[in-house]
């Protein structure tokens, strides 16, 4: 059976959906990081490089970033065979518009495993995260599978936000 996908935004608004967000303070912690049995290739660096600025804009809840880093290409099957629950890169920004509602206190990315399918990179990225809405931590650990694209010299998100 294939794990149902939801994109990490959603992911953390369904925890806290009836709240509203509380300040965060200015020292959050996290970080991105390569489990230790992945070798470091070029194209994998590049990829951390990416990966790292996601985890920035997350934080800051910057979502003109994060869009800034979905391909033109985005699509996102959520992880089902029904097309209806599909997310395009216009369904992204419609759903990025809703995670200024998530204050985000810690988060890490950690990619436990790297593949390369054609031309593009897949990630498997597990997410610890803590999130604060109107003062009430929650805490979130979920994987999900982040498909990359080239872009330039660089890497744009094909799916997986």
């Amino acid at each position: 059976m294939r794990e149902l996908y939801v994109p990490i935004a959603l992911l953390a608004l369904s925890a806290c959906a009836t709240q509203s967000a509380a300040s965060v303070p200015a020292a959050s912690v996290g970080r991105t990081w390569l489990d230790p049995t992945i070798d470091v290739r070029q194209d994998v660096s590049t990829a951390l490089v990416v990966l790292e600025s996601y985890r920035v804009a997350l934080k800051r809840g910057d979502t003109h970033a994060l869009l800034a880093l979905a391909s033109d290409d985005y699509l996102d099957g959520a992880g089902t065979p029904d097309t209806d629950d599909d997310i395009g890169r216009a369904g992204l920004a419609q759903a990025l518009t809703h995670w200024n509602a998530v204050a985000l206190t810690e988060l890490d990315l950690r990619v436990t495993h790297v593949a390369h399918r054609g031309q593009t990179l897949v990630l498997v990225v597990r997410y610890g995260m803590r999130v604060r809405i109107r003062g009430r931590q929650s805490a979130l650990v979920e994987e999900h599978e982040m498909v990359l694209t080239p872009r330039g010299h660089s890497w744009a998100f094909l799916s997986g936000m």
